[in-house]
């Protein structure tokens, strides 16, 4: 398979049981890089199976260390993925035309997240659509500095064009993540233990992409 001009920051602490699925669901990218912070299960080796990037370094929090691994990215678009994350194959032939194709000026793309529990979409209390950048130029993104809940941050990145409708691609293209995040990952860097609760919620996530016209 041809691999596209595209670099995929992911950050790991013992994802062994997830981060083979994620790196199965994106062979297409030039470049995977992985940041691990201190992962004692077999996460790094399931890594350099696929041939990634793979660097070790201290628990920051979620913003710093995953703009530590977007620093590291050397080609010019960036897609964010947690370990937990996968990219089906009508997401994936969406993002390869992105990249390609030279007639997209957008920096960046966010997607409406669909987010479930206990098998049942979550649709109110601020749960959707839940739009959130996860693909974009690495001139003109970089992540937050916040120790949870970072996002993308440019002041040109996303441009909503009201008067327009967005098109919607038919296929319907999702990342599908199982959200299980461990304790260890919050425990340096957060006392609120409301904040840590909230984060063991078991979560289907569905991203559909939509792109301007």
């Amino acid at each position: 398979m041809e691999k596209i001009p595209l670099s995929v920051a992911i950050i790991t602490k013992n994802e062994e049981e997830n981060i083979r699925a994620c790196l199965q669901s994106i062979s297409f990218v030039g470049q995977i890089v992985v940041v691990d912070s201190g992962s004692n299960d077999a996460t790094l080796s399931i890594a350099a199976e696929f041939g990634c990037e793979i660097y070790s370094e201290q628990w920051r929090g979620f913003g710093l260390q995953k703009q530590s691994a977007i620093d590291k990215c050397r080609h010019p678009w960036i897609l964010v993925l947690d370990a937990d994350e996968r990219i089906p194959p009508g997401a994936a032939d969406i993002i390869r035309k992105i990249v390609t194709d030279s007639n997209v000026k957008e920096s960046g793309f966010s997607f409406p997240r669909k987010n479930y529990f206990q098998g049942r979409w979550i649709k109110h209390a601020g749960w959707w659509p839940d739009r959130i950048v996860r693909l974009f130029r690495k001139e003109k993104g970089r992540m937050s500095t916040a120790i949870v809940h970072e996002s993308v941050e440019d002041r040109d990145l996303i441009r909503r064009r009201q008067t327009r409708k967005p098109r919607v691609y038919q296929s319907e293209p999702q990342i599908v993540s199982d959200k299980n995040l461990r304790k260890q990952q919050f425990e340096d860097s957060i006392d609120n233990a409301s904040v840590v609760c909230n984060h063991f919620l078991l979560l289907c996530i569905h991203l559909e992409l939509r792109i301007p016209r």
